[in-house]
Formats: C-alpha cells, sequence, structure tokens
C-alpha cells in the first residue's frame, strides 16, 4: 500500500506498507521472519511492523460474511487497514475475528477490535513456536518489542502515541544495586520511574538493551 504520507515510525519514515492477511503490517521486513510459521513475540521482534493480531488466520473462508483485508485512505491524514477472517485451526472449528489499524500522519497508530475475536487460542500455533495471537508493534531489531495484551479482543480499542511532541520525558531511578555495589547470584533490582506531566502506564525492562520484562503501575 502507498501511504499519502510520510509516515514516522522508531526513527525512520516511510510511504509503503506490507499488508500481511494475518494480521500483520511490516516496512519491508525480511520475509524469512514474516513467513516462518509462528507469530509470537521472538518472530515480531525481527520484524519492523505493527501487529494488531496477527496470528495464524485467513481472509478467504465462511466463517462470516464478506471477508477480505480492506484498506481506506484518508488522503490528508490517515490510512486504515481492516481484516475479516477467521482463525485456520486444524480441527476445522474456524472462528470469525475482525480488528483494524489505523496509521496517522504525526506517527499515531489506533487499533480497533469489533466482534466476535474469540477463540484465539484455537487457531493453528506450530509446536516449536511462542504464545500467539500477537499484539504490539516492534522496530526489527531483535531486541524489542511493545507488547499489548489483553483479557480479549472484542470492541477493544488500543492507541498509541509516537514518542516526540510531549510536554514531558519521563525519568527512571535505580535505586539499588547502587553503582559501589557488588552483587552476585541472584539479583534483586528497585528503583521508580516517573513523569511530571502524564502518568506512566507500563514501564519495560531492559538488560543489555534487550528487553526481559515489564510492569505496569
Amino acid at each position: 500500500v502507498d501511504l499519502p504520507f510520510d509516515f514516522p515510525f522508531f526513527g525512520g519514515k516511510y510511504r509503503t506498507l506490507l499488508v500481511h492477511d494475518n494480521g500483520l503490517l511490516s516496512f519491508g521486513s525480511d520475509q524469512t521472519a514474516v513467513t516462518s510459521g509462528c507469530t509470537d513475540a521472538n518472530a515480531l521482534a525481527s520484524i519492523n511492523g505493527i501487529a494488531p493480531l496477527w496470528l495464524n488466520m485467513n481472509t478467504l473462508g465462511s466463517a462470516q460474511d464478506n471477508e477480505g483485508v480492506y484498506v481506506t485512505r484518508n488522503i490528508v491524514d490517515q490510512v486504515t487497514v481492516r481484516w475479516a477472517g477467521e482463525t485456520t485451526s486444524a480441527l476445522g472449528f474456524p472462528n470469525p475475528v475482525n480488528f483494524a489499524a489505523t496509521l496517522f500522519y504525526d506517527g499515531r497508530i489506533q487499533f480497533q477490535y469489533g466482534k466476535g475475536n474469540a477463540e484465539l487460542a484455537s487457531a493453528d500455533n506450530p509446536s516449536f513456536c511462542g504464545p500467539a495471537p500477537t499484539v504490539g508493534i516492534s522496530p526489527g531489531h531483535d531486541t524489542y518489542t511493545l507488547q499489548t495484551p489483553l483479557p480479549d479482543y472484542n470492541n477493544y480499542v488500543i492507541r498509541f502515541d509516537p514518542p516526540f511532541g510531549n510536554d514531558s520525558i519521563p525519568a527512571a531511578i535505580v535505586e539499588s544495586p547502587k553503582p559501589s555495589d557488588t552483587v552476585q547470584d541472584v539479583l534483586r533490582v528497585t528503583g521508580v520511574a516517573y513523569d511530571a506531566a502524564s502518568p506512566i502506564y507500563r514501564v519495560d525492562i531492559l538488560v543489555d538493551n534487550i528487553k526481559l520484562a515489564f510492569t505496569r503501575p
């Protein structure tokens, strides 16, 4: 899909978007990762892309009317990709999925989930893959993904705001271990994160620039 604006995403700007029928958007990513069969967090980490609901699915079935992938362009400020499809299941019981992703000219991203999107665990998932579906965004460096798992994906809206143009910048302080401490074996780390102008909804924990966990207030 040719975008009508330069879309800013993790330090780059893009005018072309690759749309995949399994709930993934990517920007010129290595297609080996995209087609590996896994739709888990590890696979997303190697893809420069956006995953509103990435799982093994298809948009050519009959679980619901008018299945397909639809693109709506607003020349001024946004492009929306909508998926209407069904899970791919070896058991032969596909479940309808309905969701969309909107990209705005200023870097904002919004995921919307409609009716259905139930029993997603029934979708085929190779035994060598991690849990799926995967929801989030990734710069494709194999070190970091911003994931947003939900209890279910029925009538929800998720929005990602780009990290620029803010009135303030979050701050984080590691309280222990202190710079002069000597530690070994199991390491307990404590600290605080805050923002003077905005609430903080999550903190990602990285070691050697690799995300290992995240926590919520």
